[in-house]
């Protein structure tokens, strides 16, 4: 492995919200709840209205499970 490879940054891993209910076993109704109520972990949102794509960082996804005591 060269210097080079060393100093590439790690891609970041994004989560659907399909993915992210069953790893956390909540439905995706609830993750849209807690997206309207400004609660649970933080999100991504690609595009606009209806069509929009919601993605989770799994990075925020385990600092948020990590805080949070119900996790």
């Amino acid at each position: 492995m060269s210097d080079g490879d060393d100093r590439k940054a790690k891609l970041p891993v994004f989560l659907e919200p399909v993915e992210l209910s069953g790893m956390i076993k909540v439905s995706e109704r609830t993750l849209e709840n807690w997206r309207l109520q400004k609660k649970g972990p933080e999100y991504i949102r690609l595009g606009k209205g209806g069509c929009a794509k919601v993605l989770y960082s799994l990075d925020e996804v385990l600092r948020w499970m990590k805080e949070d005591g119900n996790r």
